[in-house]
């Protein structure tokens, strides 16, 4: 089982749209020739929009590896001590006029950020991003209701870490994150993953996709201010789509696994992804491997 804890790290930048970084995912074309190449890997998945619905893009996280990891510790400690005198000055001056108001019998109405550390200091890291949406205006093969996405990412280990509503409605960003549970799966070179099935929506009404009808029309309550967005996923099945062109390619079908609960400031809202048959379930606030039933350990630091 893989623990994810610190490499949880998110190269995004907390105050701006999700992407404004370097892309590392690339979406193939509808009618695109395919080539797989032998240090690349796909994610080939569909997704089942009826009318109505809203568009609901799921949004990556690949698993940082250690060189990643360190170059971005390096250039978050390079910058924090470059900061560091100004956030304690701005941080005393506060404190100061906070005494001094209440010195008077006054109520001193500005929050004081806490004392300056690595762990808190907001970091804008202008590095290889590792968040990133797929756009849903970027099928490989456009229908309704089902659509086909074959995307040429990164190898390596990713989670299903956001939804974002479709590109065309709002800017991509983390509308809402499932903190609170997720799936990842492995990609490796040379290789097409057949993730099978995305479905999204909003949570605020009842959905009219069966999978997610039983975790929406949570009601207004959960505007966060957008409304909370909702996604889940299903495995392939043997009477699966498959786009002609790909019948000849090196096709396996994805194996998703349960993730525990993680903590990300950057979300408009959080939720949990409801679900998935003999892959993730939960037991109150716990996450539960649905294939051997024990909780999954939460990816706190």
């Amino acid at each position: 089982m893989i623990r994810y804890a610190l490499i949880l790290i998110a190269f995004i930048t907390l105050s701006s749209p999700l992407f404004a970084q370097e892309r590392q995912m690339r979406p193939f074309k509808e009618g695109e020739a395919v080539s797989v190449e032998s240090d690349k890997a796909y994610i080939l998945f569909r997704t089942v929009r009826p009318k109505g619905t809203a568009s609901i893009e799921p949004v990556l996280l690949r698993v940082p590896d250690k060189e990643e990891v360190a170059r971005y510790l390096e250039a978050k400690t390079a910058a924090f001590a470059k900061e560091k005198p100004k956030l304690i000055e701005k941080r005393e001056a506060l404190l100061a006029k906070k005494e001094k108001a209440e010195s008077r019998g006054k109520t001193f109405k500005k929050e004081i950020p806490p004392e300056p550390s690595l762990a808190n200091f907001v970091f804008n890291y202008e590095g290889i991003a590792n968040v990133e949406n797929v756009d849903d205006s970027k099928a490989f093969v456009k229908a309704k209701p089902e659509s086909t996405y074959l995307v040429a990412v990164k190898p390596g280990d990713y989670i299903i870490y956001a939804a974002s509503f479709g590109s065309g409605i709002l800017k991509p960003f983390l509308h809402t994150c499932f903190s609170l549970g997720t799936v990842g799966f492995t990609v490796k070179p040379g290789e097409i993953t057949d993730l099978g099935y995305w479905y999204g929506d909003g949570a605020k009404l009842k959905s009219d996709i069966p999978e997610l009808a039983e975790e929406t029309g949570f009601g207004p309550s959960s505007d966060t201010p957008f409304v909370l967005a909702t996604g889940t996923v299903r495995p392939a099945r043997a009477d699966s789509s498959l786009p002609s062109t790909l019948t000849d390619q090196p096709i396996v079908k994805g194996e998703y696994r349960a993730v525990g609960k993680f903590f990300n400031a950057a979300c408009g809202g959080i939720n949990r992804m409801p679900p998935v048959p003999g892959i993730l379930a939960y037991q109150g606030g716990k996450v539960v491997d649905g294939k051997t039933g024990e909780i999954v350990a939460d990816n706190y630091p």
